[in-house]
């Protein structure tokens, strides 16, 4: 998942800000490498056209969304908040956490995968609609499952 970002100085370039992967941070990334980094962590030096330098520095998402962005020192938004029904259908799937550690790591997952489709760019109807076959049709699968398992280690 990644946004689009718009620094005065630097508009004939590609600013890209990803979203943090599984084992991977947030990164910046200028015409498709990997920005310059800077002093700190998450920090980058850039430079404008003119010369200017430019310190760039991405605060993670507590949700493996998208980042915050500062650039030298100013909030910038790369993306729109998610709405309320947006988290709460995403967050749907902890009922799973009741399923032990699979459940947990399902529920997790399925958390993640949720946040990343409603960032996606595809049609709203698209999204509702897959969010809603993972978060409600993955837990019943699931529940149904562990029932079926159940009966047949009873019945042997």
């Amino acid at each position: 998942m990644k946004a689009q970002l718009t620094i005065e100085g630097l508009e004939g370039h590609n600013l890209e800000v990803h979203a943090p992967a599984l084992l991977q941070g947030p990164k910046l990334t200028l015409d498709g490498v990997p920005a310059p980094r800077g002093k700190g962590r998450n920090v980058y030096s850039l430079q404008r056209t003119d010369g200017q330098p430019v310190t760039v520095r991405l605060r993670p998402s507590l949700l493996y969304d998208l980042p915050s962005v500062e650039v030298n020192g100013t909030r910038h938004q790369v993306a729109e908040p998610l709405e309320w029904y947006q988290y709460l259908l995403g967050v749907f799937p902890l009922v799973l956490v009741l399923g032990g550690l699979i459940g947990i790591i399902l529920a997790l997952a399925l958390f993640l995968i949720n946040i990343r489709v409603w960032r996606a760019d595809i049609p709203s109807v698209a999204k509702v609609l897959i969010v809603l076959t993972l978060s409600l049709g993955v837990p019943i699968l699931y529940y149904l499952a562990s029932f079926l398992l159940v009966l047949a280690t009873q019945g042997s």
